[in-house]
């Protein structure tokens, strides 16, 4: 279960944790335990028609998040194992039933300012609809009908089929997804989770109607559903919504069936693919155990003990020694035996060492040398996550849904903390050498083709307004921005500079992002290992932010360790001391993430169409530089773009969460009270103007897809247009907009697609994109420039512009709910002059813009003789 990519954790109650992880103030602990459990305990009913159903109340903002999910993942497809017909179904589903015809799903969601999102994994299939909780029994209705009464139209279904296949071969461009089926598929023999979930392309292609009509109809059943509403909403109104919704379906047979098991693997097996990446990945793997296995918590401590954080026990054998560039720990437990592994992305040279240095690692650890700061850390990083994963109510319904279908039990959460609360140093030695035996390895190699290691409501809600956030402005012109909320037990804060790429050059690129970061590898107080050692020691976490328009630091440490976290982040942004080790390390790693990136065909799509829009200025680059400016980067370069940019009046301190606020500003001041300089020229200064240049218009890689990017110059983000331009990408944007109707659902020719504006603090970009096959490239071009066309003849319809707007400010009113998100969006908006309450007015500022303002930024910006077009993937290089 353990691994960031795979988090499961759900828990009832954040004061619980406070009292079973023994924290400070065991007695307010318990009280708080007792209040927080009665309040917010998922309550489980069971219908008579046999469905399962969780209710949690949460009325911290007016949302609530729904989830259906059903007992049947890929691993239970049975006749049809390997088809992917259980994800193949779950496309389905919002194409339109008996009452709904296609397109009509997604508008009503729209209006109600919702998202919904489906998924598929090897255990269960899900349909999560999050909207404001005044829309609660119109949302159940909807749900209820769409995922119980799908049409299957046969020509819905053939273009949902061609978006799967092209979404294959996504999955197949994408060196790390492809890494991982291929350890999936080298250890599993005998378990259906051996097939990829998305199912293989030839198997997808023989699907009929009539196979998802009796797919269907046999398992999404309500005895087979768990039905999980969170938010603000009262049980009984949910229960009696959800019975009237259910009342015509009835509990239903269906076939089960033993899934086969894994014999005990006796040998090391070995699996290499050589492929078009720059990096080699490296992966062991090993057999695990269930989730509901006993050894869960000893094995996920195992996993964060090896591989998570800076500080954890690989990084700094590896990275830190230049053997690898990345490395990670999982402990992946679905409901059946899963895998712990270890990813780890090098250079294949590297290869046999890392292999030595894995099995050194591993041996300490069964010898039973378990250091006890690092279990104290594991068990810390587990607090500070559940935290982090309970601020959204999407979250929570999911996690107590997750439980109820993995182990029977919605409340699974409290019996996680007590087991990892109970692991030892005995324990986590007994598991790695129960289950990471030596000759029971899987090992995967993905490796270069060429091994150049060398370069290598109908109406739109308002904001809710309680939530109260202050501005102070220091003696020395720095900005803090405090929201004092008790809610959780965790302090978010982001320290924001203005620079990014709008400061650098064709000469420095990348400079603003390897300050950053190398400011947290040593203080004139604090060592890289005592930095994040004592970070990561209470469970918080420390990281670097480099952008287009500024870059900073952010951190997360839960509240009563706040004034070591501050004590940190000053020491940090006042006394960097920029070490020559450090910078080596650092450009090596920015090195290999510039080799990666120009494996990722969006990435590289995205960066051609950048240099092509972009002619002198800056923001033609990439946040992270490339070779030459990374390679020539020295240390006196740092210490001259600090002086010049780490100053008290170009910073924007945010601080969001459990504190007192008198005495946290105090603090705060005291820290700060010697931090001087003058804001920099380059701030202030004219840059260069913003023009497209059209250069090399398409670029070669050996992938299955082919990424067009287009996209046209637009604002600055304090222009009043920068709404109107984010209400024309919801209208083209998202499963109900113009794109996917006209590319996926119209023509069936790609798989993803979409629109966004990207406004700067000089003019950004709107942005058109489109994955497809090599043989509908010209075809992708086409549609793109009559979508603009379209919008010069008539911009957009009022019904367009009514669901717009409901989306943009649900999706705002979501975002609200994280302290994080919404400190660093705060920050950043005070930071660029819009104001650190901008949030506030975002509601009216979308509510007032008209059909008037949308024809006067087409007619302004979309003008078809200035749009780029790129494209990147198997197609002949081009100017």
């Amino acid at each position: 279960m353990k691994g960031r990519m795979n988090r499961f954790i759900s828990y009832t109650g954040i004061f619980l944790v406070l009292a079973c992880m023994n924290l400070p103030n065991p007695a307010h602990a318990a009280v708080a335990c007792e209040k927080t459990v009665k309040e917010e305990h998922a309550r489980r009913e069971v219908l008579s028609n046999g469905l399962t159903l969780l209710v949690k109340e949460v009325h911290t903002l007016p949302i609530v998040s729904i989830e259906a999910r059903f007992r049947i993942g890929s691993a239970d497809e049975g006749k049809w194992a390997g088809s992917g017909i259980s994800h193949f179904v779950e496309h389905m589903l919002f194409k339109g039933t008996p009452t709904r015809k296609h397109g009509d799903i997604e508008r009503e969601i729209k209006s109600y300012g919702g998202t919904i999102n489906g998924f598929t994994s090897f255990d269960s299939t899900g349909y999560t609809l999050t909207v404001e909780s005044k829309y609660l029994k119109e949302a159940i209705r909807l749900l209820v009908n769409a995922v119980m009464n799908p049409a299957f139209e046969e020509k819905e279904l053939e273009k949902e089929r061609e978006v799967i296949l092209k979404e294959i071969k996504l999955q197949n461009d994408n060196p790390d997804e492809y890494s991982m089926q291929l350890l999936w598929s080298a250890i599993y023999t005998t378990h259906p989770y051996k097939y990829p979930i998305i199912g293989y392309k030839d198997l997808v292609r023989k699907l009929k109607r009539e196979d998802l009509l009796s797919f269907h109809n046999q398992y999404y059943t309500p005895n087979k559903l768990v039905f999980g509403v969170c938010g603000d909403v009262d049980t009984a109104v949910v229960q009696k919504e959800v019975e009237s919704a259910f009342k015509n379906y009835k509990m239903r047979f269906y076939e089960t069936q033993a899934l086969p098991q894994e014999g005990q693997q006796i040998a090391i097996r070995e699996h290499e693919e050589r492929a078009d990446v720059n990096l080699s990945r490296f992966l062991i793997g090993y057999h695990s155990i269930p989730v509901s296995h006993q050894d869960l918590f000893a094995l996920d401590v195992l996993a964060s003990i090896l591989g998570d954080g800076e500080s954890s026990i690989l990084y700094k054998t590896l990275v830190d020694r230049r053997l690898a560039y990345s490395v990670g720990a999982y402990n992946y437990t679905p409901k059946d035996p899963g895998i712990f592994f270890i990813s780890i992305l090098l250079n294949e040279e590297n290869i046999p060492g890392v292999a030595k240095e894995l099995d050194r690692v591993i041996g300490v650890i069964k010898s039973g040398k378990v250091d006890e700061g690092q279990l104290d850390k594991a068990k810390n990083i587990t607090l500070v996550d559940y935290v982090l994963s309970h601020e959204t109510i999407e979250a929570q319904a999911k996690d107590m849904v997750t439980g109820e279908i993995l182990v029977n039990d919605p409340d699974f959460s409290s019996r996680y903390l007590e087991g990892i609360k109970n692991v030892n140093s005995k324990d986590v030695a007994r598991v790695a050498n129960l289950y990471l035996k030596n000759n029971t390895e899987t090992m995967i190699y993905l490796l270069p083709k060429s091994a150049k290691t060398d370069d290598i409501k109908k109406e739109v809600s308002g904001i809710k307004s309680d939530i109260v956030v202050e501005k102070y402005e220091l003696e020395n012109g720095m900005r803090v921005i405090i929201r004092e909320d008790h809610s959780l037990p965790v302090v978010a804060i982001d320290a924001v500079f203005q620079g990014g790429l709008r400061v650098e050059n064709a000469h420095n690129n990348g400079i603003s992002n390897i300050t950053s970061e190398i400011s947290l590898r040593g203080t004139k107080n604090r060592t890289k290992d005592e930095i994040y050692g004592s970070i990561e020691k209470l469970g918080g976490s420390i990281s670097n932010i480099s952008g287009n328009n500024s870059f900073g630091v952010t951190l997360t440490i839960l509240s009563e360790n706040l004034d070591f976290g501050l004590d940190l982040l000053s020491d940090i942004l006042l006394n960097p001391t920029f070490p020559e080790a450090e910078l080596d390390n650092i450009k090596s790693l920015t090195l290999a993430a510039i080799k990666n990136r120009e494996d990722d065909i969006f990435e590289s799509g995205i960066k051609l169409f950048k240099q092509n829009l972009y002619k002198d200025h800056p923001y033609r680059f990439t946040v992270i530089g490339e070779k030459e400016t990374v390679e020539n980067v020295k240390r006196e370069h740092l210490v001259k773009f600090y002086k010049q940019f780490y100053v008290p009046k170009n910073l924007v301190l945010a601080l969001f969460g459990d504190f007192d606020k008198e005495k946290t500003l105090a603090k705060v001041k005291a820290l700060f009270k010697d931090f001087k300089g003058e804001l920099p020229s380059e701030l202030s200064g004219e840059t260069p103007k913003v023009e497209p240049i059209k250069a090399a218009i398409a670029k070669f890689m050996e992938k299955e897809q082919v990424v067009i990017v287009a996209g046209l110059k637009t604002t600055k983000i304090t222009d009043p247009d920068i709404y109107a331009l984010s209400v024309l990408a919801s209208i083209l944007a998202g499963s109900d907009g113009r794109l996917f109707y006209d590319v996926r659902d119209k023509l069936g020719i790609s798989y993803t697609q979409g629109a966004m504006t990207v406004p700067g603090v000089d003019p950004g970009y709107f942005l058109f994109y489109i994955a497809t096959s090599k043989e509908h490239l010209e075809d992708g071009k086409e549609l793109i420039i009559d979508e603009v066309k379209k919008l010069q003849k008539n911009s957009v319809t009022e019904e367009e512009l009514k669901l717009a707007k409901a989306d943009l400010v649900g999706s705002k009113l979501r975002s609200l709910q994280s302290n994080q998100g919404l400190a660093f969006t705060s920050s950043l908006d005070e930071l660029y002059g819009l104001g650190y309450d901008n949030f506030k007015k975002f509601a009216s500022q979308i509510e007032s813009v008209t059909k008037a303002d949308m024809d006067r930024i087409v007619n302004k910006y979309f003008n078809i003789k200035d749009l780029v077009i790129v494209s990147v993937g198997p197609v002949h290089d081009a100017n």
